[in-house]
């Protein structure tokens, strides 16, 4: 809990309080803290004068060539000198975020990306960028971009389809995305010398779900040949399940 007499110090206390501060308690002497900070002497007195009367106490005491610090100067010179650092450094760091050299980046992007170029990207901004933090969540096209909207991530690498609501994004195609069928070595289909698709109708499938544009392209492949989309399926959206489920028969 913050005492009112604390309030009352943070609205009147000003950066040039602690600046004078640490130059008095580095000169031992008003005049010539002045002069450091470029201002009269006088200005300094009423700087120092104001200083004591918000603390409710006398900081310096008077020596033979100057002042020196009291307890209660000591305390401030000390938590001057760590408020002007923290200043000093928020400057910095802020020049750093407005270079783009420091901060969170949180992206997102669908599995294939995801294990394809994606490493390689946040690879090489690493290597440019190492004080940046990356964050990396791998969903489908339909969450990542209601994360999008949400301001959760900053971008994302996915499919757009027709419904998709892209009037508050920029977007551009970064590639196409072949499609292909995956078969084990021993698979029986690699025997045959043509391949139709009434055999590849009647083959178990790895699939992706449905509502999934890879499985919209699937059924639509087997609709538009004249086939039913086939019936012995597995349903699957992580690489590593796929990769060991196509090297097993299923039968």
């Amino acid at each position: 809990m913050v005492s009112s007499n604390s309030w009352f110090i943070r609205a009147r206390l000003r950066t040039r309080h602690l600046l004078l501060l640490t130059a008095i308690g580095d000169e031992g002497n008003i005049h010539k803290a002045a002069e450091l900070l470029n201002m009269s002497q006088p200005t300094a007195s009423r700087l120092l004068s104001d200083l004591e009367e918000i603390i409710g106490s006398q900081l310096f005491d008077r020596v033979s060539r100057g002042v020196r610090a009291n307890w209660y100067g000591q305390a401030m010179i000390r938590h001057a000198r760590i408020a002007l650092a923290s200043l000093d450094d928020a400057s910095r760091e802020i020049e750093l975020l407005k270079a783009g050299q420091i901060g969170q980046v949180n992206i997102g992007a669908i599995s294939g990306p995801a294990i394809n170029f994606i490493p390689r990207a946040i690879a090489r901004m690493v290597q440019e960028y190492p004080l940046v933090r990356i964050h990396l969540s791998v969903d489908s096209s339909d969450q990542l971009l209601e994360a999008l909207q949400a301001s959760r991530i900053e971008m994302m690498v996915g499919r757009l389809l027709e419904r998709h609501d892209t009037s508050n994004s920029e977007y551009r195609k970064l590639a196409d995305e072949p499609v292909c069928a995956i078969v084990r070595r021993s698979h029986p289909l690699l025997d045959r010398g043509e391949i139709r698709m009434s055999d590849l109708a009647s083959a178990a499938w790895v699939v992706p779900p449905v509502g999934s544009i890879l499985r919209h392209r699937f059924d639509l492949m087997f609709r538009d040949a004249g086939h039913h989309p086939p019936q012995r399926i597995i349903e699957a959206t992580s690489p590593m399940v796929i990769t060991r489920l196509s090297k097993r028969p299923i039968t």
